[in-house]
């Protein structure tokens, strides 16, 4: 059974949020990266019970949900996973593979500009979603209300 951490109030630094030792030089990287955003944090990390990959959820700084995407930190590197796929760029749909849930690809199969842009143009379609109350997963909706 998979266990949960919020690190702001265990007041844990993210990149020591893991499974693993042998993850870190992938947390690393997404860390840097998420340094480029300052409206986007890290309100849950999951640790799988086979310790085989850690999970970072990512949302809206100083909000805890909803996700809007998540990165799967591996030894091997990290995928990114987009859980509101029709927010992505269409141009951008074609570089990644599809999971049960949503569209994920390699971290490290992207430049690190083009990667962020990716994500600059996500977040903004999901926010304008967000804001108009039209953005729903599994049914639930979340609205503004839930902005500060």
């Amino acid at each position: 059974m998979a266990t949960h951490e919020q690190p702001g109030r265990s007041n844990k630094r993210l990149v020591d949020c893991l499974c693993s030792t042998t993850q870190r030089q992938s947390a690393l990287k997404i860390v840097e990266f998420l340094s480029k955003f300052p409206d986007l944090h890290v309100p849950w990390v999951q640790y799988p019970a086979d310790e085989k990959y850690t999970c970072w959820y990512v949302t809206f700084k100083d909000h805890e949900e909803p996700f809007m995407l998540h990165f799967t930190i591996k030894s091997n590197g990290t995928d990114i996973e987009f859980r509101y796929p029709d927010y992505l760029p269409h141009e951008s749909k074609s570089k990644f593979k599809k999971n049960q849930n949503w569209l994920y690809a390699r971290f490290d199969d992207f430049r690190t500009d083009e990667i962020e842009q990716i994500v600059i143009n996500y977040m903004v379609g999901i926010k304008a979603a967000f804001l108009r109350d039209e953005l729903v997963y599994r049914k639930h909706r979340f609205t503004h209300l839930h902005l500060k």
